[in-house]
């Protein structure tokens, strides 16, 4: 049976913190799938702070991140 798993991603990018839906869908998640991520981003300014991959059945968006609004 596959399981289909969201990757979320936190990327800090000039002193900022922002959040990321890795696409496409991944089949597994594990210490692979952490360096796959590092390598895409190695010659960016970009700095991948952490990873969490997310069942599709359980995923959820979480409103606060898409509802965040700079005052």
């Amino acid at each position: 049976m596959f399981k289909n798993l969201i990757v979320t991603l936190w990327i800090a990018f000039d002193g900022q913190l922002y959040v990321k839906y890795a696409l496409p869908l991944q089949h597994k998640c594990d210490i692979f799938t952490w360096w796959s991520v590092q390598e895409q981003y190695l010659h960016t300014p970009l700095n991948i702070v952490a990873m969490k991959c997310t069942r599709v059945k359980d995923f959820r968006i979480d409103k606060r991140i898409y509802n965040y609004d700079k005052k």
